[in-house]
This record gives structure tokens, sequence and C-alpha cells, in this order.
């Protein structure tokens, strides 16, 4: 989950795009996980909170994911390209949640 969010985080942050100077939003991640991102300029890190919902481990989510974006000079076409590239297939979220569901039951069983 981390390595996926601060990935694109870091990238939107450091100037990549354009100068961004806040970045929040609420991304489904592939394990079936909510998770809040909120990005301020000057301060320190980029918050990551997982929020308190039952995972999704049935395909893509229906639930509401987004990101917001403040700052100068924005490439929003080519912030939204690389949104668009970083999203999975179906196929591919189903084979990951498959995983997830094998995990967590070995954990239950342990």
């Amino acid at each position: 989950m981390k390595t996926v969010c601060t990935s694109y985080f870091t990238v939107i942050t450091h100037g990549a795009y354009g100068k961004v100077t806040r970045a929040k939003g609420i991304l489904n991640v592939p394990d079936g996980r909510s998770v809040y991102a909120d990005f301020v300029a000057g301060v320190p890190s980029t918050h990551f909170l997982e929020l308190d919902l039952p995972r999704h481990l049935e395909g893509i989510s229906q639930r509401f994911s987004g990101l917001e974006m403040f700052g100068e000079n924005l490439d929003e076409e080519i912030l939204r390209q690389t949104l668009q590239e970083c999203c999975l297939s179906q196929a591919a979220i189903l084979h990951y949640q498959e995983q997830v569901k094998e995990i967590l039951h070995q954990e239950t069983q342990a």
C-alpha cells in the first residue's frame, strides 16, 4: 500500500507536473483497503491513514476514490494520464485480491 501511494505522491509533490502546494485524496488500493493521503507543501512528510472500512476484495471497488491537487502551473493532462497508467486491470486486481484472501485465511488459521 505505502509503496504505490508514496511513489505517486512523491512524483507529484516534487515538481514533476508543476508546483503542488496541497494534494489530498482517498485511494482504494488493490489489497481492499481505503487510504486517505494528505500532502501540504512545507510539512515534512505526507500522511497516509488507513480508513476504518471493511476490506473490499471482490473486484474494483465502487467506493469513492479520487485526488484533489492545488498548485501552480500544474500539467493537468499529464497528471490525469499518469494516474490512469497507475490503474490496474480488472484481471490484475482480481488476481491480487485472491492472494490477499489466501493470506488472510492463513492468518486466521494460525
